[in-house]
């Protein structure tokens, strides 16, 4: 479930955002192992390779430049891993303690 955040100008966001949200998902699907209809897209928790990596970057490019007006020269992409114990959904509670509580 990675976390992603997408930046545009007012108008492309308007007419663009689910178009590029669909394309993100379809791409971290493919190169990320992302559930298919995982669309919480809150962290990128496991690690991925340099190839993966790559994959990603280069599909998301290439895939956003053909079906938006967006040129792959101008997207950014920033990768940040973190874990479980980085986040805490209620109660002050880490959601890694809130895991192991459930199993």
């Amino acid at each position: 479930m990675p976390m992603t955040r997408i930046s545009l100008g007012n108008e492309l966001f308007e007419k663009y955002q689910h178009q590029i949200s669909h394309i993100l998902q379809q791409c971290l699907e493919a190169y990320f192992d992302v559930s298919n209809g995982d669309c919480f897209q809150i962290f990128a928790g496991k690690s991925r390779d340099h190839e993966q990596k790559r994959a990603l970057y280069k599909a998301l490019c290439e895939q956003l430049q053909v079906q938006t007006p967006i040129g792959k020269e101008d997207i950014m992409i920033i990768i940040q891993f973190n874990s479980t114990e980085d986040w805490s959904f209620s109660s002050g509670q880490s959601w890694k303690d809130e895991m192991e509580t459930i199993q």
